[in-house]
């Protein structure tokens, strides 16, 4: 409950446990069939937590010459620290006008901040409307009930008692200061003005996404032709191809509470992707009816989606900010919804390609789907298998391109 790791990118994506402030642990391997080192490190100190606990970026590098893995790294470690603090809505950080200054000036005055916030707003805005409103920053309103009643909840369980569920008069009552209407955005001005004290945004449903993007673009535009961003586990992109053609390869976790780290399909990609996963697995706290509540709020019933998926992989040739917006728009949406939106998505727009991958319990999916059922899986870095009963359901375009889904 206290991690965020929501799958893990494995068959030769594995990472290794050092810190950003310990270059003697980076690790460099040299690869087969090519002139290139494959260099990784996990940096800690990025400025981003949940729950208390740090949020970590992998990142990993294939370089001609081992040297040149520094240059990187200063770059990934400089630009998370940047982004993460000015998408911050908890802390004050000295210096930055952040999404929490914003948030505390709202009803009171507009706030100067860094083009990236404005960017990353009006990119919101319009998935807002694209994702027929399932996926919305001006939830935060509603989202800090339950963020408060989540933390209080996820104590009381290490007790053994059942946290408080919010009533729906009070979600209901925040829910009257949500939408684009409360949100003034001069791009002139470089200001956001909440005009509501009571209205919140919330990115954290597209921020790690719009943050890897971000670094990754720095990455190439300093000459990496080859390497994988990861962000806190849930959001990720690739850049490039592998320097000796092998596939990419991307592990997908069973949604186990508690993070045990079990494989039930992976997924190859030759060229460059991101991906998202988003589900009922994480952020989670046990109410005193005995239920799980976890962070994923349904926009139009106020309350964690209850839909009989557990979680969601998206895959996007577009971007990590889509992906991990259409994550929690295509996880909240009822399933047929959801894979109809995709299928329509990919014919509208042919020069980009979206695949995604939900989990259900075993054999509980709608019939006339695409659908692989798996009783165990593979814990990760062995040939160990674990009961884990799930049905996998793949997007059509996978076929092939997946372990399992042939």
């Amino acid at each position: 409950m206290k991690k965020l790791i929501v799958l893990l990118l494995g068959l030769g994506l594995a990472l290794s446990a050092c810190t950003s402030t310990d270059k003697s642990k980076y690790s460099c391997a040299s690869v087969e069939k090519s002139k290139f080192y494959r260099c990784v490190v996990v940096l800690t100190e990025v400025g981003a937590s949940m729950n208390g606990s740090e949020i970590s970026v992998s990142f990993t590098a294939y370089v001609p010459k081992k040297s040149q893995f520094d240059t990187y790294v200063d770059i990934v470690k400089t630009e998370y620290l940047r982004l993460n603090h000015i998408f911050d809505k908890y802390n004050d950080v000295q210096g930055v006008n952040n999404v929490k200054m914003v948030n505390d000036k709202a009803g009171i005055s507009p706030v100067v901040v860094d083009q990236a916030l404005i960017d990353l707003l009006v990119l919101s805005k319009e998935w807002t409307t694209k994702s027929n409103g399932t996926f919305d920053v001006t939830l935060g309103a509603v989202l800090k009930i339950w963020h408060t009643v989540r933390e209080d909840g996820q104590i009381l369980n290490e007790d053994g008692i059942g946290g408080e569920i919010p009533k729906l008069v009070d979600l209901q009552a925040a829910a009257q200061y949500v939408g684009w209407d409360f949100v003034q955005i001069d791009d002139v001005a470089n200001t956001v003005y909440l005009t509501h004290a009571k209205a919140s945004i919330d990115l954290g449903g597209i921020s790690k996404g719009y943050t890897t993007d971000l670094v990754a673009e720095k990455l190439k535009a300093a000459g990496l032709t080859s390497g994988l961003l990861s962000f806190g586990g849930s959001s990720s992109i690739i850049i490039g191809n592998k320097p000796n053609n092998v596939n990419w390869n991307v592990g997908i976790r069973a949604p186990i509470r508690g993070n045990p780290y079990i494989e039930l399909d992976y997924v190859y990609f030759k060229d460059a992707f991101a991906l998202s996963s988003s589900g009922d697995d994480q952020n989670y706290y046990q109410g005193v009816d005995f239920k799980y509540y976890h962070h994923l709020i349904d926009p139009s019933t106020l309350f964690p989606v209850d839909n009989g998926c557990h979680s969601i992989t998206v895959f996007s040739t577009e971007s990590a900010a889509v992906a991990e917006a259409l994550s929690k728009a295509l996880y909240i949406m009822p399933f047929k919804e959801a894979y109809a939106y995709l299928t329509q998505y990919n014919i509208d727009h042919p020069n980009q390609k979206l695949y995604a991958i939900w989990i259900f319990d075993y054999q509980q999916v709608p019939a006339g789907y695409d659908k692989v059922d798996f009783t165990q899986g593979s814990v990760s870095g062995s040939t160990t298998k674990k009961d884990a009963p799930y049905t996998l359901v793949y997007s059509s375009n996978l076929k092939g391109k997946t372990l399992s889904f042939e």
